[in-house]
């Protein structure tokens, strides 16, 4: 009881005690055009770390509830986020939320060169890209990114595009660093928590495209950044 007013039952676990699982695999059309909206994956990427209800999304994203219900229930419909606990208050059922893995891949052989497969693959980039573009604009907006600066490191972010020409040695040697320097971005957050330095941290993302061009490049090429 609040105020002598406001009934509120205590947190029930929904079946067994939950614990995302460390990977899952999208392996239709349908769950990967789900996770295609930039706010869906941000309600996965909000539910990772503990379980929330709508109203504690919605505050952590600065999303109005209501916007939100409808992409909550279709995430949970699709089998990508879970109730694993609930409550009633003043005869409403509360429900907190977590998310179904950790890490979400899809499943290759959906890229076969049909027309589903380049459906598949436009979905893809859809989630990469177009959640990547959301999150720049927000951090402008906030005044966290400032491209009008010259230098690199007041600008607060690194945006560039090149492309090059590359020997296959050389290319996998690329590979091998390039997947190493996004191992040790993807292990900051674990390291800062084990040495208590979280409080102090901040919060950054990472987009990375590496690919072969189905055009040959002239030997002088356009960079942008």
């Amino acid at each position: 009881m609040v105020d002598g007013a406001q009934m509120i039952d205590e947190w029930q676990t929904v079946g067994e005690e939950f614990e995302p699982e460390k990977e899952f695999v999208l392996d239709s059309l349908e769950a990967l055009k789900v996770t295609a909206d930039p706010t869906r994956l941000r309600v996965l990427e909000s539910l990772v770390e503990q379980p929330l209800t709508v109203k504690e999304v919605a505050k952590k994203l600065d999303i109005a509830p209501t916007k939100l219900y409808y992409h909550i229930n279709l995430l949970e419909e699709h089998g990508l986020v879970r109730v694993v606990k609930q409550r009633v208050v003043s005869g409403i059922i509360e429900k907190q939320y977590r998310t179904r893995a950790y890490s979400f891949n899809v499943k290759q052989a959906m890229f076969d060169l049909d027309a589903s497969g380049d459906k598949n693959l436009t979905s893809l980039l859809s989630v990469i890209f177009d959640a990547t573009r959301d999150d720049i604009k927000r951090a402008f907006r906030k005044g966290l990114i400032k491209p009008s600066e010259d230098d690199p490191h007041k600008r607060n972010a690194i945006l560039f595009r090149t492309l090059t020409k590359l020997p296959p040695e050389r290319l996998k040697e690329f590979e091998e660093k390039l997947l190493g320097l996004i191992k040790d971005f993807n292990s900051f957050s674990d390291t800062a928590e084990k040495e208590g330095l979280l409080d102090g941290c901040k919060s950054y993302g990472l987009t990375v495209a590496l690919f072969p061009l189905a055009d040959d490049l002239p030997n002088k090429r356009t960079t942008i950044e």
